[in-house]
């Protein structure tokens, strides 16, 4: 590996570390109330450091939620070579929750994070990626009411209907809401079991 491959190499790794820390940072603590010298100290590096990676902590935020949002597409993308749209919709919400549920830290500062939000809202930021996610998911709804798998009706509506359906599931769980009245076996399945009862009634919408 020449020099200029290994210091390309150890930038990639400490903008990583950058992030990683400010993540951490940005769900411990919320976003308001983390400075750049926080996340300096969290990674052992003098403040002057993450400024040569980064302009600021917004900079650092957005990054994020962009990462996130791409990961979260990539999920979705690897299910486009599945013919039929409805079970296309069925393995989206699969690997939804896959995504969440690895990424725990990361998707409640995409979704969770009040403070996250609200800046990202006032300052205007692009949500791009966040809009291919849902895009993704719009174009799959269509898709299955131009088939007859769902009612010609709102897309808009639809993909809400199922995002947050399956989004309050997984917050359910990562707060542990109901586990003291679910049975120990309900609690290591009840997220796919959740979302495929539910999947099941969206089956139920076209039936006669």
């Amino acid at each position: 590996m020449g020099i200029n491959e290994r210091k390309e190499r150890e930038r990639a790794e400490m903008r990583e570390l950058i992030l990683k820390a400010a993540l951490e940072l940005f769900i411990e603590k919320g976003f308001e109330n983390v400075s750049i010298r926080n996340i300096a100290d969290r990674i052992e590096y003098s403040p002057t450091t993450i400024y040569l990676y980064f302009k600021d902590k917004q900079e650092l935020l957005h990054q994020i939620h962009d990462h996130g949002f791409s990961m979260l597409s990539g999920y979705f993308v690897a299910l486009a070579a599945e013919p039929n749209p409805f079970e296309r919709l069925r393995l989206m919400g699969l690997s939804y929750i896959k995504f969440a549920t690895e990424n725990q830290e990361l998707y409640e500062l995409m979704f969770v994070q009040q403070n996250a939000d609200e800046y990202l809202a006032q300052m205007g930021e692009d949500w791009d990626q966040g809009g291919d996610a849902f895009g993704i998911l719009k174009h799959n709804v269509e898709e299955c009411m131009r088939a007859g798998q769902l009612p010609l009706n709102n897309v808009e509506v639809y993909s809400f209907y199922i995002w947050s359906s399956l989004h309050g599931m997984i917050m359910l769980n990562f707060r542990q809401r109901c586990i003291s009245v679910l049975s120990e076996e309900f609690k290591k399945t009840m997220l796919i079991a959740g979302f495929e009862l539910f999947f099941n009634n969206l089956r139920l919408i076209t039936k006669p």
